[in-house]
């Protein structure tokens, strides 16, 4: 049940996936030598899928639509997550690609350390956006969540994207060269996201619709 839930939004997304592809491409031709564009790359490419499905979903108004079917509130949930974190990924993906190009065509001073600090501060963006906007929207709603996740979420998540990636890229920091260091990091992402998840299982379960 879980993975039709999860194919829907995909197929959603069919509108906008050419864009996707193509946002690597227009973040090089604006400023190619702004390491910055790996971390806005992974950042985006989250905010505007959610935000999307989100508004998908209004005018089609697929909340009542879905619960209305044999579908439980729980798997509705764990679906989005899902569908989230695939965003997350192609995110990465293609902000992986920007640096890789970056590397082998032209900033000096880029190497894969920065590369990884840069997907790092997207990753922390990404996950600190998706963990607030879905518990808004599965709270009160896609057409009330709209009009304050877009601006609360998103202005916290560059505000921790741009927070992580100028630490780790600080080069006094050593102890952002610590492998241990990162993975712990990663992992308490991980955490703060399935924390979300199952606060907005909670929330859900208690909504009247």
């Amino acid at each position: 049940m879980v993975q039709q839930l999860v194919l829907k939004d995909c197929i959603l997304q069919r509108k906008i996936s050419i864009l996707y592809l193509l946002y690597p491409g227009l973040l090089l031709l604006i400023n190619f030598k702004n390491e910055s564009l790996i971390t806005i790359c992974c950042l985006t490419i989250p905010l505007v899928g959610t935000m999307f499905s989100s508004s998908q979903e209004e005018k089609n108004n697929s909340e009542k639509v879905l619960n209305s079917l044999p579908f439980k509130r729980k798997e509705i949930v764990m679906a989005k997550y899902i569908f989230s974190s695939l965003l997350i990924l192609i995110g990465i993906i293609l902000g992986s690609m920007i640096g890789s190009i970056q590397l082998r065509y032209g900033i000096s001073h880029m190497d894969v350390f920065i590369v990884w600090c840069t997907v790092l501060g997207g990753i922390t963006g990404a996950v600190v956006y998706v963990s607030l906007a879905l518990p808004l929207v599965f709270s009160i709603g896609h057409s009330k969540a709209k009009n304050i996740a877009p601006f609360i979420g998103g202005f916290l998540a560059f505000l921790s994207g741009s927070i992580v990636k100028n630490l780790w890229t600080n080069q006094a920091n050593e102890w952002a060269f610590n492998f241990t260091v990162n993975i712990i990091f990663v992992a308490v992402l991980v955490l703060f996201y399935i924390v979300s998840m199952w606060l907005s299982i909670s929330l859900y379960k208690e909504r009247d619709l």
